[in-house]
This record gives structure tokens, sequence and C-alpha cells, in this order.
């Protein structure tokens, strides 16, 4: 099968139940996919995977494999030429997901909301890119009811083709912000290449919109010039939104969060483990992604209270100095925007009421020429949310520092292990 949807050319027939295309993950029972990547070849750890046991080798070049080998002529495009044949076997109902910010966290909701519906299966951790979509596609076994398919970029026609791979028949944009700016001219750009993902929306697809985000009218309009078969629904605190966020609060004895929300007139109260009113309009998102592929939307968000922060997403941890003064740390370490950095800066606030709140802050990654200015933006945040000090680590993090008032500024330090001594004096 492998063999025929690739055109390649098999050594000889073998059975295989998993698909790789890292050499230091595979092993018995896996296709080694070798792929020419731009700073690795795969044929180069060919040794390395015969070591692990690995199955199965789909390969440009034999090299000294003997058997259970199909050879193509480009590894890569025999790749997603299997995520094809992989998709066109899929009976699934079939959800695509993108945003700047939110859209991992909203997977992973999607995922755990659909498995109260049926056989759900879908990206794991981020394999969003143009590797990881038609890996995630092959691995998808064909009873998979639900596939949840996460999409990323960092510059423009990156989401088209992922899109048109996928084929939809959701799509979810969970928000626009400033992320990779520096491969974009203007958050409006990115906005255009977020859009991207409608152009695979299967014929008469449902698109999902935040109806909060400043650029909800702009995709709106792309989704209705480019693709007017399609209905739109939209979530949010905004009123007219068809999934309707009513309250959020944060329970700290039990670290749940209570959720009331309107989805299609009708009202639902749920629990989530996350904190933040980020995290409420995400699993809007989701129950409303249920809703629209006709699923029970009460037993989904009873299954959200089981998803837990993924790590450097939002994990509470209960901590101690050495002199046993105990202190909340919430980690937001993973790389990020400065929304959702904003994002993390109001749920410190919430958590830490009646507490004193210190924000740690390393440099955000690839916002270009306008990295300082937007490092120096979030002191308007910081101010308005109460927060008691702030620390700063790395280059361009240190104009947040020189931006918010005298009182609240801890110290800077050029690397992050050199705010240990300064945080633990605090």
């Amino acid at each position: 099968e492998i063999a025929n949807a690739v055109g390649g050319n098999l050594s000889r027939d073998f059975s295989i139940d998993g698909i790789q295309i890292d050499s230091r993950t595979v092993s018995k029972g896996d296709l080694f996919v070798a792929i020419r990547g731009e700073f690795n070849d795969g044929h180069d750890y060919l040794e390395q995977a015969v070591a692990r046991n690995t199955t199965g080798f789909l390969v440009e070049d034999k090299k000294d494999l003997k058997e259970n080998v199909i050879v193509v002529e480009n590894s890569f495009d025999a790749l997603w030429d299997l995520a094809k044949a992989a998709r066109a076997r899929l009976t699934a109902h079939t959800i695509g997901i993108t945003g700047s910010v939110g859209k991992t966290g909203t997977k992973e909701l999607l995922i755990k909301a659909f498995e109260a519906v049926g056989i759900t299966n879908g990206t794991v951790g981020n394999l969003n890119n143009h590797y990881g979509l038609p890996l995630t596609l092959t691995r998808l076994p064909k009873e998979t009811e639900y596939a949840i398919l996460e999409m990323g970029m960092s510059a423009p026609e990156e989401i088209r083709p992922l899109s048109k791979l996928a084929q939809p028949h959701i799509a979810i944009i969970t928000a626009i912000a400033a992320a990779h700016s520096e491969f974009f001219d203007s958050i409006e750009d990115i906005a255009l290449a977020k859009s991207e993902i409608f152009d695979g929306l299967l014929p008469s697809g449902t698109a999902i919109l935040n109806r909060d985000d400043d650029h909800y009218e702009f995709l709106s309009a792309q989704l209705s010039t480019n693709r007017p078969d399609c209905q739109l629904l939209t979530f949010g605190t905004d009123p007219s939104s068809d999934a309707h966020l009513l309250s959020c609060s944060f329970d700290q004895a039990t670290n749940e969060q209570q959720i009331s929300a309107q989805i299609s007139g009708t009202k639902i109260d749920y629990k989530l483990s996350l904190s933040g009113q980020h995290w409420a309009l995400n699993s809007l998102a989701a129950l409303l992604t249920v809703h629209a592929a006709d699923g029970d939307v009460e037993k989904a968000a009873d299954k959200l209270a089981e998803v837990l922060p993924l790590p450097g997403r939002g994990q509470l941890l209960l901590c101690s100095t050495a002199d046993n003064q105990e202190f909340t740390l919430i980690d937001e370490s993973y790389n990020a925007s400065p929304a959702a950095v904003e994002a993390a800066i109001r749920t410190l606030a919430q958590l830490g009421r009646d507490r004193r709140t210190v924000l740690v802050l390393g440099d955000m990654r690839e916002l270009g020429t306008q990295s300082c200015e937007m490092h120096a933006d979030l002191a308007s945040t910081v101010i308005e949310n109460g927060i008691d000090l702030v620390f700063t680590s790395g280059s361009d993090s240190k104009a947040l520092l020189e931006a918010v008032p005298r009182n609240l500024v801890g110290c800077h330090k050029s690397t992050a292990i050199e705010l240990k001594f300064p945080l633990l004096e605090t």
C-alpha cells in the first residue's frame, strides 16, 4: 500500500505499524522515512535506525540496506504522497486549527472534547509544519472518527498547502497577534497568511473565528470573498458570538476555573483545570466546534476539566525557598508572543490577588526591528494589572524594565540563570 501510494520500488512485502522521520525515535514496527532536510539528511542516520531494530525504510539511496526497503526519487515528496493517501482513506470529520496564539492549547482541548463524542486522534506535540502535518496524517488510524490537525507557520504561503493537504470540514483561527513578525511587513499580513486555512476547507465547510479579535472583520471578509460557500461561526465575549463567554473565575482552593457560557443560545456551565480568560475562550472555540460537528456539547464540556497545562504553558508549581517560604510559580516559559505574555500577566494578577506578584521574563523572539518597542509596550499591561516587581533577562526585554515605574524594577541580567539569586533574595 505504501509503495503504491508513493510510487516507490519495493524490495519485498513487509508490515509496519508506525512512521518516523527521526532516527532517535524509531523502533521495531516502524517505517523510517529518510528525509534530506535543510540541516540534516536522514540517510546519514540509517545505521542508527538499523541499530534500533527499525522494521522498514523509505529512502532515496539504499546504501547498504538489504531488505524491507522502498526506494523513491524524493523522500520528502513521498511523505506528502503518503499523507495524501492517508487523508483519502479517512472518513473522519476533520478539524484544522491555526492562529498566532492559543492554537496548541486549543488543539489539546479539541482532542479531549471530541473524545467524548467518538474515536479521536490528532496532532501530537507541535508537529504542525510541512514535516509534522503530513507525518500526523500518515499516523492516523483509518477508524478515526474525528481528526484534529494543527497548522503552524512562520512565513506566508505555508498554511495554504497544509490546509489543502488536510482538507478540513471545520477550520479554526484562534487569534491574530504579532508572532514571527520579523518575517512579515505588518500584522495585517499575518492575518492574511492565517486566512490561507480557508483555502483547504471542504465545500460547504465551516470557519470558526474569534469575535473579539481586532482582525475579525478582515478575516470574515476573506472568508466571504474567497469561500462564500462556507459557514461562519464565532466565539468570544461579544454578546453576538455564537459561543458567548458569560463569566469565568478561578477557584484557588480547587485550582479550577468555573466557566459559564452560551453556545448557540444554550447556557452551559463547566470547569477547566487551566487558569486565565484566554483558556476560557479557547475552550469555547473547542465546544463550538463540537456543536458545528453535531456532537454532544455537554458531554464534551465535562471532559475539558481533564486537560492539564502543557509544560511551559501555564503550569502551576508550588515551591519553597531554603527558609521554607512558599510561593506559586506559573511556568509560561514556552516561546511566546506579546499577546501571549499579556495573557500571562493578566493570569498572574488573577491568581496572585491579595498576594505579591513577580513577573520574570526572557526575550520574546522573532519580532524583528520592533522587538524592543514591543517589549516596552508590555509596561502598560504590567501597570494595569498591579504587578509588584519585574525581572528580565536577555537583551530586548531590558526595554520593558526601562518602561515600568521605578518602584516596579527588580533587575535585569544577560542570562536567566543570573536571575536566580536576585529573585530568591526578593
